[in-house]
């Protein structure tokens, strides 16, 4: 599996990638221009087959409907965020603009321990609340796309609608107890190890 990292021009330094294996990818959160994500996808000759979404706010969601219908493929989002893409106060965009923020529909929810292919490799979901209820993590071999649950320097925010700091540390936990050789691929900022990231936070 590939991690390709496709670069955003809308100022929000929310980080988009494609996961790319034998011919075939999934984007994961939204946020790049349509154009930069099918440079990406030609380049890599990829064929996109879905939409990943780590968690409900707006900067994670911003292209996805474009990209939904421009690639004519399902967007998938945890059962406990499903609400955020139509509610600006859920998805934070009424808190940071003042004004409604509507991204449309999802077209499928999955919980916990979910799991999709793409070629022959496996992503398997992990619900890691905290930052919102439905956060979730993806991990693939020996990498895991992590939102905006863990950061290489930090963890996401717990003050923001359904966010809680109790489950945060349970999440933060969970991770802990992984391999820490594991790339990290975070939501906002660089990579990083998953030692060297929760090293960070004394974990």
């Amino acid at each position: 599996m590939e991690i390709v990292h496709v670069e955003s021009s809308v100022d929000y330094a929310s980080n988009c990638y494609l996961m790319v294996a034998d011919g075939e990818a999934v984007l994961v959160d939204p946020s790049a221009p349509v154009a930069s994500v099918q440079r990406e996808l030609r380049q890599h000759g990829a064929e996109l087959k879905a939409i990943l979404l780590t968690h409900g706010h707006f900067d994670h969601m911003l292209c996805m409907q474009e990209a939904r219908t421009v690639f004519h493929v399902p967007v998938m989002i945890h059962e406990a965020d499903s609400t955020f893409v139509n509610d600006g106060r859920k998805n934070a965009y009424t808190l940071f603009f003042g004004k409604e923020g509507a991204y449309g529909f999802v077209d499928q929810t999955f919980s916990d321990g979910a799991s999709f292919h793409i070629g022959k490799e496996e992503i398997q979901t992990i619900h890691t609340p905290g930052h919102t209820s439905g956060s979730c993590c993806f991990l693939t071999g020996r990498t895991l796309l992590s939102g905006d649950t863990l950061f290489s320097m930090g963890y996401g925010r717990t003050d923001l609608y359904s966010g809680n700091d109790a489950e945060m540390a349970a999440s933060l936990g969970l991770l802990a107890c992984m391999d820490r050789k594991i790339i990290l691929f975070p939501g906002h900022g660089p990579s990083a190890t998953l030692g060297d990231a929760l090293q960070i936070l004394g974990m």
